[in-house]
């Protein structure tokens, strides 16, 4: 009786640890197979990630090269207007600096000129204008 017993608690103690091992030879098998997916979606991911990369330094590239196109074009042209003006304008230019000076810079001062010649014609405009009255 005590041998049968034994020999019932082996079998099912046998019997639950090979189920067990099936169970975990499963569960190895699940994760291998979803690690293998992981890796799959992470590879092409970082693919996806190189190639937008890729293209954003290309854009990049393009724009930057567009902006020192676009700036040279602009400064010859502030260079053949103020050569333009120089030649056809009475004013005499002070100092041959501007040539140095970026296109910004020639903005402004062109702005300022602008600015200063368009206030002071109205104040001459009114003194001749009081002096010719009766």
């Amino acid at each position: 009786m005590i041998r049968s017993v034994m020999t019932r608690q082996y079998k099912a103690m046998q019997e639950e640890v090979t189920g067990r091992i099936e169970e975990s030879v499963q569960t190895i098998a699940e994760l291998e197979t979803e690690m293998k997916r992981v890796r799959e979606e992470a590879l092409t991911r970082q693919q996806t990630n190189r190639a937008e990369m890729a293209l954003k330094a290309r854009k990049k590239a393009a724009l930057e090269k567009k902006l020192v196109d676009v700036t040279a074009e602009f400064g010859e042209m502030m260079t053949e207007t103020i050569e333009a003006v120089k030649q056809s304008s009475p004013i005499q230019v002070e100092n041959e600096s501007w040539k140095k000076q970026t296109g910004i810079d020639l903005i402004r001062k062109i702005h300022e000129v602008s600015t200063d010649s368009g206030a002071a014609a109205p104040a001459r405009e009114s003194r001749t204008a009081a002096s010719a009255a009766p």
